[in-house]
């Protein structure tokens, strides 16, 4: 356990329009964990979890962990705050994995399941032909996500993997027209976001994909200069499409070597270079400016008057959960903090999700009226 754990826990009251989200393994949930993560400002928890049972959930994450982590869920209901479990897969586990997604629906230990490939970084290096899913594997766990998702919503359970699109430049069939989770939107796009490391430097994340970097993004530190002015500098950088990025099929080949881009050698020569200015790399594959959010191929789905009073009604139902952003691209974002999902919204179409709310307040409280009366 951090040390400062509860007066983390504290801090995060002061973020009143931030989504603040906490990762854990669950195996050291004790009742002063739970009593610190209720009060907090915590609007998601997401548990490790890579498989349904002990001999797969162990394998990977240590002796007893899969029971510790099981009860540590049960336990974590009590904060009252959502839960999202992440699994990663590997070809052995995939098969079975959707028997953890209806044990989580059955027993009511999660509302979304995100499953995700295995990346080529950290350790995983050292042992990835192990682990790697193959390129046809991606399709496979799609289609079991496909064949089960509405199931399961049904039950109470968001299913998704997140990993598909990024290996493949493909969409699942369960995909809604204009919703993606937030771990979606940051792969599919590269300026909708920053990265605050712990040190103080503010970089864009132009040149990041997984859990490595390539070439030094850094537009300054925190403790030289305010927010505002790295933030700007940052947004600034976005705006003008300056800066550069790696084709997806080069991330691809990089992070789950797959597709005419795979290769270990390559990947490893691009990790080497993660502490150069970006653009002064002299990088062995192509790159291509930052594709902006307006551009993403999502935008061209139809977002017709259902889903737009669909839209209006949840948010609507728990206003204090939602934010409306304007992004830099001229798309506006609806962003549902309690469950870290965005929608995407074209110019004028805000106005029309803002005349179906006040319409859904205003018969929200004729409603309420009557019922005192």
């Amino acid at each position: 356990m951090h040390p400062e754990f509860d007066g983390i826990m504290d801090q995060t009251r002061d973020l009143e329009r931030t989504a603040v989200a906490m990762v854990t393994n669950a195996t050291l949930i004790s009742p002063d964990v739970v009593k610190a993560i209720h009060s907090s400002s915590i609007t998601r928890i997401c548990v490790s979890l890579d498989g349904p049972d002990a001999a797969m959930h162990d394998s990977r994450r240590g002796r007893g962990r899969f029971a510790k982590a099981l009860e540590g869920l049960h336990v974590l209901q009590e904060t009252g705050k959502p839960v999202t479990v992440i699994s990663v897969l590997d070809r052995r586990t995939y098969p079975r994995i959707l028997e953890l997604s209806w044990i989580l629906a059955g027993q009511g230990l999660a509302d979304q399941h995100h499953m995700c490939a295995p990346s080529y970084s950290g350790s995983a290096r050292r042992s990835y032909e192990e682990y790697a899913l193959a390129l046809p594997d991606y399709h496979e766990v799609q289609a079991l996500v496909d064949g089960s998702c509405q199931g399961l919503l049904g039950a109470g359970l968001y299913i998704t993997f997140n990993s598909f699109w990024p290996a493949t430049g493909a969409h699942g069939a369960s995909e809604w027209p204009r919703t993606l989770t937030l771990s979606q939107a940051r792969e599919r796009t590269k300026d909708l976001y920053a990265i605050v490391r712990s040190n103080g430097d503010v970089r864009t994340t132009a040149a990041a994909w997984g859990r490595e970097t390539i070439g030094d993004a850094v537009v300054g530190n925190l403790g030289e200069e305010p927010a505002a002015t790295l933030l700007g500098r940052a947004d600034s950088a976005y705006r003008t499409r300056d800066i550069r990025q790696l084709p997806r099929e080069v991330e691809a080949g990089s992070k789950f070597q797959v597709g005419s881009y795979a290769g270990r050698a390559a990947a490893n020569a691009l990790m080497s270079m993660r502490s150069t200015p970006f653009e002064e790399l002299d990088l062995p594959v192509p790159t291509q400016p930052v594709r902006p959010l307006s551009e993403l191929d999502m935008l061209a789905n139809p977002f017709g008057d259902m889903d737009m009073a669909n839209l209006a009604r949840q948010i609507a139902a728990s206003p204090e959960q939602w934010r409306l952003i304007s992004h830099a691209s001229g798309i506006e974002v609806a962003f549902n903090r309690a469950t870290s999902h965005v929608t995407l919204l074209k110019p004028g179409e805000t106005d029309a999700l803002l005349r179906e709310y006040a319409a859904h307040r205003y018969s929200q409280t004729a409603q309420a009226r009557a019922s005192r009366r």
